[in-house]
C-alpha cells in the first residue's frame, strides 16, 4: 500500500506541474475527452483505488486521521460520480473547463503540494 500511495503522490505532482506550466494542454485534453466513457470510468476507478489505499494504509502513518479522511472523501467522490452518471460527469467537466483557465496555475500548485504531502505521509 505504501508504494501505491507514493505512486499516486507522484502522479498528482506531475499532473499539477502540467496544469501549472501548460494549463491550456490539460484543459484542452479534458475538453476533448470529456465525452469519452474511458475518462469517466478512469475518474471513478482512480478515486476508488486511491480511497481504498489511503483508508487501508492510514493506520501505518503519522497522519492517520488526515489520510483516512482523504481516503473516505475519495470513495465518496467515486460514489457521487457513479450516482451522477456519465451524462452528469460530462456536464460537470464542461462547466469546470469553461472557467478554469484563470485558476489553473493555483490549482496546479495545490496539486503539487497535495502530492508532496502524500509522499511525505507515506514515506
Amino acid at each position: 500500500m505504501q508504494y501505491l500511495v507514493i505512486g499516486f503522490g507522484w502522479v498528482i505532482i506531475l499532473s499539477g506541474l502540467v496544469l501549472a506550466v501548460i494549463p491550456e494542454k490539460m484543459l484542452d485534453f479534458l475538453s476533448r475527452n470529456g465525452q469519452s466513457t474511458w475518462l469517466y470510468a478512469t475518474a471513478i476507478g482512480v478515486r476508488i483505488v486511491l480511497g481504498l489505499a489511503l483508508v487501508l494504509y492510514a493506520p501505518n502513518t503519522a497522519f492517520s486521521l488526515a489520510l483516512s479522511i482523504l481516503g473516505w472523501l475519495a470513495l465518496i467522490a467515486a460514489l457521487v460520480l457513479l450516482i451522477m452518471r456519465r451524462s452528469g460527469f460530462q456536464r460537470l467537466l464542461a462547466w469546470v473547463t469553461s472557467f478554469a483557465t484563470p485558476y489553473a496555475i493555483p490549482a496546479g500548485a495545490v496539486s503539487i503540494l497535495f502530492g508532496c504531502f502524500l509522499i511525505y505521509a507515506a514515506a
